[in-house]
Order: C-alpha cells, then structure tokens, then sequence
C-alpha cells in the first residue's frame, strides 16, 4: 500500500550506545501525481503542487519534483485530457500514484473509461475527481482497477491566465481510506484546508458554493456598473475599490460569520437611506433595482437574525417589494 504521509523510520543500535535504539529518517521516493486536464483548474493545481504561489506557466506535458514545506515530495506531471493513449501519457499513468482528474463534468467518466481501457493502473493508484457538483459513480469504469476519491478545491478558477491563490482555501473530500490519504497530501502542499465529507449532498453543496461564488461576481457587474454611472471613476478603478471591498468581507465573514459581518442600511434598520438609493437606482439605472430589491430581501433576512424590531423589519420589507408584489 503507498505511504502517504511521508517517511520510512529505520531504527538500530550504535556503537555509542551498544543496546539502545535510535530512530532515524529515511525519506521515501517523491509521491507521483498524474494531473489530467490542462484547463484552468488543472494548470492552477499543477502550479500550486509543484511550487506554492508560483507564476511559471506548465507546459502541456511538463514534469517536476517538488517538495512542500511539510510532508512528502511530489514528482507531478500534467497531461492534456485527450490522448491518453500516447507512450507519454502511458508512462506516466502506470507509474502514477495518483491521478487526478481536472477535466470538465461532462468528460469525467469518458476519460475514466479510457483510462480503464489502457489497463496501465492498478489497486495501488489512486484515481480523484476534482468536480463539486459529482460523486464517485463518475468513476465507475476504474471501480475494479483503483482506490477512487473526489477532491474539490473550493475555489474559483477564472482565468488560466490568472490562476488564484490556493494556500489559505479548503478542499473538500470523500472516498476510500487510500483516496483520503492521497487528499491530505495534496491539500497540504498546496496549502489548503482539508474537510472530508462522507454523505455529501454533492449537489447542494454545489448549489451552495455557485450561489456564493457566482453570485458575488454578478453582484460585482452590477455593483461595477451602478458607481461608474454615479461617478466614481474608471471601469478599472472601480474594480480595484470594488474588489477591496470584497475583501474586506470576506475578512468579516471569516472572523466573524456572515450575521456579524453583516453592515448597512439595511442591518441596521436605516429606512431613510434605503429609500434614497432605491429612488436613486430607480431613476438612473432601473435595470439594477430587481436586483436591489431581491438582493435587499435576502440582507433583510439576515438583519432579522441580528434582532431587527419587527416594525422597521416591515416598513423595509413593504419597500423592498416589486409592485407587483404590493
């Protein structure tokens, strides 16, 4: 079975010390990691494992050895998710401890078949999935081939180009003993938080890091739009003070919780300014008061859970209400 965490421990008596052992470390040969998948979550993955927070861009079929700050070395190796079946994919995989799967939904379970089909893996190997929304019948071709995980970094992967920080975020992880292994490793040297996950609703939890993700960046278009129309500047500025805004609660959020971090008009039952900006938004760009208005029902929510006074809870929730809805 392939040991994942790290060393070998050799122990034996010295001539020091004649009948007492010591105990001494022997390190292991770097773990093997096959990326498969040279989008932007496989490129991004390759960059992290090999180097954490580096910017060198991998080459389709590039190799390298790296050694985190802690745990075993790894020796990774991206490969494109087509032709598998080329003398360097198939040397890669039969040699692989691990492979992971950074391909599309769509093309998890084709690639799985036509790794099964090589018949270059064994029970040794582990096979992961990196998809949040799928489980592990994706990879049911390899079922009798391989040790089968999902490992989903909880990330936004935007651009390959501009590949995000993966030291300080969470991978989350299901699967057999060995996958769970191989998971620990590799979200240590890339830096990442580990939650295991057995039972996950795969496609809430989804829905759930979508509705986050997503929706903070459709808020940002909006967001971006309505303070260029009010002045503020530059479309680049903007999105400078726009994204350092965004930080900060994400900062709040987590030190504090989403309820705490909560602030504005809003929460804190501010009902004069709440019918300034929708008069405001009304007037100058109409296209973002739904949204204002459907985004303000969900803070208004929130504020609830704080100890809003359930008159001002009514006055701006009569406010925030489409016409139709009145």
């Amino acid at each position: 079975m392939t040991r994942f965490p790290g060393e070998h421990f050799h122990s034996f008596g010295t001539a020091r010390f004649p009948g007492t052992f010591v105990t001494r470390r022997r390190p292991t040969a770097a773990l093997s990691v096959v990326l498969v998948g040279r989008g932007r979550v496989g490129r991004a993955l390759a960059r992290s494992l090999r180097n954490p927070g580096s910017s060198r861009e991998p080459t389709a079929r590039s190799r390298s050895v790296a050694r985190p700050a802690r745990g075993r070395a790894l020796d990774v190796t991206l490969l494109p998710g087509r032709a598998l079946d080329s003398p360097t994919a198939r040397r890669a995989l039969s040699s692989a401890d691990v492979v992971w799967l950074a391909v599309p939904d769509a093309a998890i379970e084709p690639t799985s078949a036509a790794i099964a089909d090589l018949d270059v893996i064994g029970p040794r190997t582990v096979v992961l999935h990196s998809a949040g929304a799928l489980g592990l019948d994706v990879l049911a071709p390899l079922a009798s081939r391989a040790s089968l995980g999902a490992l989903h970094p909880l990330v936004s992967f935007a651009d390959a180009r501009h590949p995000p920080p993966l030291a300080g975020t969470t991978f989350v992880a299901e699967g057999s003993p060995a996958s769970l292994r191989a998971a620990r490793v590799l979200a240590r040297a890339c830096g990442a938080h580990l939650v295991v996950a057995p039972g996950l609703d795969r496609a809430l939890y989804h829905a759930a890091a979508a509705l986050l993700a997503n929706g903070a960046a459709a808020l940002a278009s909006v967001s971006l739009s309505l303070s260029e129309r009010a002045g503020l500047g530059a479309p680049s500025r903007v999105r400078r003070a726009l994204a350092g805004l965004l930080a900060s609660v994400a900062s709040n959020v987590a030190t504090l919780g989403p309820t705490r971090a909560l602030t504005g008009p809003i929460a804190r039952g501010d009902v004069a300014s709440v019918r300034r900006h929708l008069a405001h938004v009304d007037r100058s760009a109409p296209d973002a008061s739904g949204v204002y208005r459907d985004v303000g029902r969900a803070i208004l929510a929130v504020a609830e859970l704080r100890g809003l006074d359930p008159e001002t809870r009514d006055a701006l929730a009569t406010m925030l209400a489409t016409p139709a809805e009145r």
